[in-house]
């Protein structure tokens, strides 16, 4: 089934993520970027029953310093985390921390865990559709 951000159910918004300041990055990176759809509150917070409702529009899309890119599909998990599920794509999963509990606005920063090792992410941007 092809999902467009055009026939996304309401609530649903890009959210992009930029690599925040970390070892080998001082001033971090928009080089390192993820992109996310998901269905938002007035507060940036993730309405989990909407994602639930419509999990095919739940999207995750990673671009690292190579410009090589990534797409998968969001997922709730255990204890207020988030899933990103590239196995689509060839590669392993990856974790938003505590996603259910996190504000997506602009300014804030979340966590996300790849390859075991957690990294800080600034949103940089949110755009309703």
């Amino acid at each position: 089934m092809s999902t467009t951000t055009s026939n996304a159910p309401e609530h649903f918004h890009v959210v992009h993520l930029d690599l925040a300041r970390e070892a080998g990055h001082p001033t971090g990176s928009a080089r390192d970027r993820y992109t996310l759809l998901l269905p938002l509150d007035g507060e940036g917070r993730i309405l989990e029953a909407e994602a639930r409702r419509h999990p095919d529009h739940c999207r995750v899309s990673h671009t690292d310093e190579h410009d090589e890119i990534v797409r998968g599909l969001l997922r709730p998990a255990p204890e207020g985390a988030w899933s990103f599920d590239f196995s689509a794509a060839g590669q392993g999963e990856e974790t938003g921390f505590r996603f259910a509990q996190e504000r997506f606005t602009p300014g804030e920063y979340v966590s996300i865990v790849r390859d075991g090792e957690e990294h800080t992410y600034r949103v940089i941007s949110l755009q309703p559709l």
